[in-house]
Parts: C-alpha cells; sequence; structure tokens
C-alpha cells in the first residue's frame, strides 16, 4: 500500500509569515529614520562647531565645517556661510548667497535678511539694504542693531523726521542708553526744531551727566531756541571739564556776547 503523499510544510506558516514581514518592514524603516537623524543630528553639531569657529576666528575650520550643509541648500549652513564670507570681507560673495534666495527662505529668515543688509551697506548699495532692514524688522521689530541699521538708512532714504521712529522703538527697547535720545536731538537740529532737540538732549544727560559732548549739543540747541542762559550754563560746564577746548571758548565767547556780558576766556 502506498504511503499518502507528503505535504511539504512551510518554513514559516502564513499567520508567522505575514508577522515575520511586518516586523522586518517596520525594522528596515525604523533603520532608516535613525539614519536620517544620525545624520541631521550630525549636520547639526557641525554647524553648531562651525558657528563657535566663526565666532572665535577660526574661519578656515569654520569653512570646512559649512561648505557641505551650503551646498546640499540647507539654509542654516548657508547663512552660515553667508556670515563667513563678511567675516572674510567678501560682502559680494554674502550678496551671491542670499540675494538669489530673497524671494524664498531667505525672505522670511531674519538672520539670513541681517547678512544680507550689512553685504550690501558693505557694497554701498544702500537703497537695497533699507528695503533689506525694514523686511528685517516686520519679523524682528525689537532687534537693536536692525534698528539702528534700519534709522540710519531711513535719515538717507525716507527723510530726515521718519528716522525719529527707530531711534524712540531703540529708546523703548534701551531705555538706559543715551544714543537714542541723543541721535532724536541730532535729527531735530538738522530740521530746525531746536526746542524739541534740546528736551532730547536732556533726555540723554539725565542718562550720561557728565558727558561734555552732551553738555555742548544742549548748549547749541539752547543757544539757537533763544535760551541763553541755560545755553551758558551747559558752556560753562564743558571749559571746566575740557579747558583746553578752543570750540567751547568760542560757543561761550558767542553766548557771553548775546547776553550782552563781557567776554572772557576765563568764564
Amino acid at each position: 500500500m502506498s504511503s499518502p503523499a507528503t505535504v511539504p510544510r512551510r518554513f514559516i506558516p502564513r499567520a508567522g509569515l505575514r508577522l515575520w514581514i511586518g516586523v522586518t518592514a517596520a525594522s528596515l524603516l525604523l533603520g532608516g529614520a535613525v539614519w536620517s537623524l544620525r545624520r541631521e543630528m550630525t549636520g547639526s553639531q557641525e554647524l553648531r562647531r562651525a558657528n563657535r569657529d566663526l565666532e572665535e576666528g577660526r574661519l578656515a575650520e569654520a569653512e570646512a565645517l559649512v561648505r557641505r550643509p551650503a551646498e546640499r541648500g540647507e539654509l542654516p549652513g548657508i547663512i552660515l556661510l553667508a556670515r563667513l564670507r563678511l567675516e572674510q570681507d567678501r560682502p559680494e560673495s554674502t550678496v551671491r548667497l542670499l540675494e538669489s534666495r530673497l524671494d524664498g527662505q531667505v525672505g522670511s529668515d531674519p538672520d539670513a535678511l541681517a547678512a544680507l543688509g550689512r553685504a550690501y551697506r558693505r557694497l554701498g548699495r544702500t537703497k537695497e539694504a533699507y528695503a533689506v532692514y525694514r523686511r528685517l524688522i516686520a519679523l524682528r521689530p525689537d532687534d537693536p542693531g536692525a534698528l539702528k541699521s534700519l534709522a540710519e538708512l531711513t535719515y538717507r532714504h525716507a527723510g530726515l523726521a521718519e528716522a525719529i521712529g527707530p531711534y524712540e522703538r531703540l529708546q523703548g527697547i534701551e531705555p538706559a542708553n543715551p544714543a537714542w535720545p541723543r541721535a532724536r536731538g541730532r535729527i531735530y537740529m538738522e530740521i530746525d526744531r531746536y526746542e524739541l532737540a534740546a528736551e532730547a538732549f536732556d533726555e540723554a544727560l539725565r542718562l550720561a551727566p557728565e558727558d561734555p559732548e552732551l553738555h555742548f549739543d544742549i548748549a547749541e540747541a539752547d543757544f539757537l531756541a533763544g535760551r541763553l542762559e541755560s545755553c551758558l550754563e551747559h558752556l560753562r560746564f564743558v571749559r571746566r571739564a575740557r579747558p583746553d577746548d578752543g570750540r567751547a571758548a568760542t560757543a561761550l565767547a558767542e553766548c557771553l556776547k548775546a547776553l550782552g556780558q563781557p567776554v572772557s576766556i576765563l568764564d
């Protein structure tokens, strides 16, 4: 009697086969994700190291680390390379790196815009720099460096009075810095608003009461506003602080003459 045909056994039962396929696929996917994460972490670490090298003046080392991410089109790498080019005094290279991307990633990244604005200013392209800093301030409204650049460029491209706004914002951000009310005072002087200039200078003087230059600024504004007694007081302070300052001596003589007092170099 012949024996029944032997049914070949599967190496893996059907249910087990499905489970094995699922586990294997998941492992492959997980492995790929882990590899990608490791590569990303490595790239991030390289950029951090490159940034540290850049800040500490090791430019060749920074360039070696940042070149590959920049060539791959990764924005953090491009920005770091753009900053490196500025440190190498190659602003035209910074512009080439960033200008073509201005309508894309660069236009919405404050760090990229800051680097491009600096490059434009180095090249004397102040109109383009002004436009870039306006975009930057829309994204980062409380950035003191960007506001200062915007104020200086506004002064040139949008009129003196328009530049007061950025300096007022700077004063709100850094209320202890006398440079900002002083800058406003100088703008007021340029547009012949002498009383407003004196008020702005006085704000600065309250922050730096021993600064002879601020006393001289107020004296000049007071003289032009017709406040001669106040002018005289501030000029005498300057003379005491800087006995050899010929400019103060000349201004003091003019003030004494306007007051109808004897002109003396000893006053």
